[in-house]
This record gives C-alpha cells, sequence and structure tokens, in this order.
C-alpha cells in the first residue's frame, strides 16, 4: 500500500531530523492515499469480523447521529440567533467589558 509506504517514510525522516518541508507534504499524501483506500473499501462493503462489529445496530445509529450533527451543526447556531433572537455562542463567551 503507498499510503503505508508514504507514511513510513514520514517518520524515517522526522526520525533523522531531515526534510521538514517535504515530510510533511509526504504525510499529507500518505494519509490522503489511506483515507482513500478506507473509503472505497467502505463503499464496497467490509468483509469478515471488521464487517459484522460495522453491521452492529447500535454502531449504525451511532453514526448516523453522529453525522446528522456534523452536518447541522455549522449553521444551526446561525439559524437560532436569527430566527428566536437567541444569544450567540461568541456573545456568551464574550468577556464583560471593564
Amino acid at each position: 500500500m503507498l499510503g503505508f509506504g508514504a507514511l513510513g517514510v514520514f517518520i524515517l525522516l522526522r526520525a533523522m531530523h531531515q526534510g521538514t518541508v517535504i515530510g510533511y507534504t509526504i504525510f499529507d499524501m500518505g494519509a490522503a492515499l489511506l483515507a482513500g483506500w478506507v473509503v472505497l473499501r467502505a463503499s464496497s462493503g467490509f468483509r469478515g469480523p471488521i464487517g459484522k462489529l460495522l453491521e452492529i445496530k447500535p454502531l449504525i445509529y451511532h453514526g448516523t447521529i453522529s453525522y446528522g450533527i456534523y452536518v447541522y451543526h455549522n449553521f444551526i447556531p446561525h439559524l437560532m440567533y436569527k430566527t428566536l433572537r437567541l444569544p450567540s455562542i461568541t456573545d456568551l463567551l464574550e468577556l464583560p467589558y471593564l
């Protein structure tokens, strides 16, 4: 796997204190290749014990809820502020002027 190889090269460069900029480029490429491989495998379905584990109903439900929170978390505070006139989180965290 090319992704694991790139991550291995990054670890080797970091251990030798060499190639900081190129090392991070290699790390990003390796992480992207590895993540792409996981998405590709997930699209066709995992088999074996990992596939059985990922098909457990509570785990599927948890993934659905957490993905929903991920999708909505950016614009819900703005929507609540505009429609219900509730203070935003930045208003609540703002320190009072002394």
